[in-house]
């Protein structure tokens, strides 16, 4: 069913980051759980995709109680455990417009695979619309499964100690800039046994100083760095130890920073020993965890984030994609693994690229001691993007006798789908401005898809019928 919400795919770069995404990210997977215990968790880009796998997807057709009827949609993972009984309350609030829903598992003695094959417990779960509103566990609320039209906010959870419970968030729309989730008013003690270690990173190249940004899978107390920052021992990869200027830290994103000053000798990479410090000091771990002392992490080092990245415009199925900064080199253009182009750094390049077709466009640029590249994969549908709560609106949704679609572009088609794909409904050659009112009294009640193809792309909502 996923596959109905993927035209067009673009697969790009996270936001907040200044490389292009690769593979996924550690905790996009049930797996790679990031456990958390810390007040306020922040996560300041939004994911793509499900990871490696879709651990959600035959839990609804084996659980019909089950919410997330369509899998994981940008999903992202974490791991509670607890050493106290009480009661658990957060809340995701979403930094932009995104749909947030989730659902919480009980994995007390067991592990992903009891997930993917829907035997773990369910214990909370809401799929109700919400575009930019905040959803969580509250303690005015009785509900503990919500559908579309349900409550944003589902009852507390009671836990006792020793267990372990599962979040999933799901982003249904992925148009914004990540989330936070707040424990505030949480009562049960949260607490981990998880090692303390760095998860992802980049290494930025400036004119005169070097500086790597570490992510790890915790959040710690940056009270405790030292102020020789005797912590951090970074080395190129020609062997040229790197002089630490100064070390920022931030608890809140897990994040801290070391800034060099730049070797004699061109960098490709930098290793980073990162371990106890020398006066005593060290990271500790918000959630209990090992103290740091973690092995070397290499990165691959990069130009300025924000510098290397192309934005693209495309009118019916010619693209013209632009560097959306100055560069500093030689750049290439890559269409599907093959050159295509080499421009001056300022200009952009435009092509034909046939309909219903995948292709990797990818800029590179050479900056004579190392290349630079950043990809992104396109699905061409002839039609350029737009947000689905932009694209139309729905009203009244949930819907019980007919209702009526907005739409501002326009729409070629129409299509009305029941969960299984099935267009229940149908129309084409709306008119830009002109509203479609159709009769809802036919179909049974349930979740449908509301598909819409205008001249600006192709949108997707969820549309609810009640009787």
């Amino acid at each position: 069913m996923k596959h109905l919400l993927l035209f067009p795919l673009l697969l790009t770069l996270f936001s907040g980051l200044g490389t292009a995404q690769t593979t996924p990210y550690l905790n996009q997977d049930c797996v790679g759980a990031v456990p958390l215990c810390y007040g306020r968790y922040e996560l300041p880009y939004s994911f793509t995709g499900e990871g490696t796998v879709d651990e959600l997807h035959d839990y609804y057709l084996n659980n019909s109680t089950f919410c997330l009827e369509q899998g994981e949609n940008n999903s992202a993972w974490y791991k509670l455990q607890f050493d106290a009984p009480g009661q658990l309350v957060f809340l995701i609030e979403p930094y932009s417009s995104d749909d947030y829903d989730f659902a919480l598992f009980d994995m007390t003695g067991r592990s992903c695979v009891d997930i993917v094959n829907s035997t773990a417990p369910h214990l909370r779960c809401t799929f109700s619309l919400g575009q930019g509103q905040s959803t969580g566990l509250a303690f005015d609320s009785v509900a503990t499964s919500a559908d579309p039209n349900g409550s944003h906010v589902l009852a507390p959870l009671d836990v006792d100690s020793g267990d372990v419970i599962y979040l999933v968030i799901d982003n249904f729309t992925r148009n914004g800039e990540g989330f936070a989730i707040d424990f505030t008013g949480t009562t049960a003690g949260m607490t981990s046994d998880d090692s303390f270690y760095v998860t992802s990173g980049y290494t930025t190249l400036l004119p005169d100083t070097i500086k790597v940004d570490m992510f790890f899978n915790q959040s710690f107390y940056c009270g405790t760095l030292s102020t020789d920052f005797s912590e951090f021992i970074l080395v190129t990869d020609l062997g040229d130890t790197l002089d630490v200027l100064s070390v920022d830290c931030d608890s809140t994103l897990s994040k801290v920073t070391v800034n060099t000053l730049y070797p004699v000798n061109p960098v490709v990479s930098v290793t980073v020993y990162y371990k106890d410090g020398f006066d005593g000091n060290i990271l500790i771990s918000q959630c209990g965890g090992a103290e740091l002392n973690g092995t070397p992490k290499t990165f691959e080092a990069r130009n300025a984030p924000g510098k290397l990245d192309f934005s693209h415009l495309q009118v019916s199925n010619t693209f013209t994609f632009t560097p959306i900064a100055d560069i500093i080199g030689t750049t290439h253009w890559y269409v599907n693994d093959t050159l295509r182009y080499v421009n001056a750094p300022n200009h952009g390049y435009s092509l034909p690229l046939n309909a219903y077709q995948p292709y990797r466009v990818c800029l590179e640029a050479d900056y004579g001691y190392l290349k630079d590249s950043v990809c992104k994969s396109f699905y061409i549908t002839g039609l350029a993007d737009l947000a689905p709560y932009d694209a139309f609106t729905i009203y009244p949704n949930p819907a019980q006798n007919e209702v009526t679609i907005t739409l501002p572009y326009g729409a070629k088609t129409i299509e009305v789908m029941d969960l299984s794909g099935k267009v229940v409904q149908g129309f084409e050659g709306i008119a830009t401005g002109q509203t479609v009112t159709f009769n809802t009294v036919g179909l049974p009640q349930g979740l449908y898809f509301v598909r819409v193809a205008h001249t600006k792309g192709i949108a997707t909502q969820k549309l609810q019928v009640l009787h």
